[in-house]
């Protein structure tokens, strides 16, 4: 009677075991769908800079330099900023450039950029532009190694006052040991809800069709300055 009751017991464990697992790769999984995938344009006039769009978001041409009242580090390379808009009226700005760990002094930094020795961070700063909403986002990514790519780690962070969506990096959908389609991937309390490849101008980008507007349209210019980068 013991011995079938322990059976019945390690059968009902590994049973939910396998469940819980297929879950989560399930869900992993499912993020990279056509629902959420949103077909992306890019152009470069001859005569203009870059601009590009995605789904309903459409960006202005890339411009250099950013705004000084906002961003003034010691040390920044190759500053640009657009502006950003979607169908239903919202618009925004993003400033963007490339600075060190020692210009970030006075802000706050995650964990995984915090512990850095040297290196470049991409910085953008996306004011809050839909409608209802007065907050304003930074983003702050490091460049991956290819072990950073291999284990699918964290390189930064995006986030508001009220708000922290982790960056992580992975190579998925390029080959191993290759910054090819290098996915540059947003998760919400480690649930994926947004996503890019950096590849020139082949560029994909998935964005949680449930996620809340107003951070939708935030993440989304984050999206947008990686790509423009």
């Amino acid at each position: 009677m013991h011995k079938s009751l322990y059976c019945l017991a390690a059968a009902i464990w590994v049973t939910l075991a396998v469940s819980c697992g297929t879950s989560s790769k399930t869900v992993e999984n499912d993020f990279y769908n056509k629902r959420n995938e949103l077909s992306v344009t890019s152009k470069d006039g001859l005569f203009s800079s870059r601009h590009i769009s995605f789904g309903s978001y459409t960006s202005g041409e890339k411009e250099n330099g950013v705004d000084k009242h906002i961003i003034n580090f010691p040390a920044q390379r190759a500053p640009f900023h657009f502006s950003f808009n979607d169908a239903d009226g919202n618009t925004t700005s993003v400033q963007a450039v490339y600075t060190d760990r020692a210009s970030l002094k006075g802000k706050y930094l995650p964990g995984v950029l915090d512990s850095m020795g040297t290196g470049e961070i991409f910085y953008a700063w996306v004011r809050g532009g839909t409608v209802n909403a007065l907050k304003n986002w930074e983003l702050m990514v490091r460049n991956p190694t290819y072990q950073n790519l291999v284990n699918d780690d964290e390189v930064g962070e995006f986030h508001s006052l009220t708000e922290n969506i982790s960056v992580h990096a992975h190579d998925r959908f390029g080959s191993s040991n290759s910054f090819t389609n290098m996915c540059f991937e947003f998760r919400l309390r480690g649930v994926p809800i947004g996503a890019v490849t950096v590849n020139g101008k082949k560029n994909r980008v998935w964005i949680d069709r449930q996620l809340d507007a107003e951070t939708r349209f935030a993440l989304a210019g984050a999206i947008a300055a990686l790509i423009m980068r």
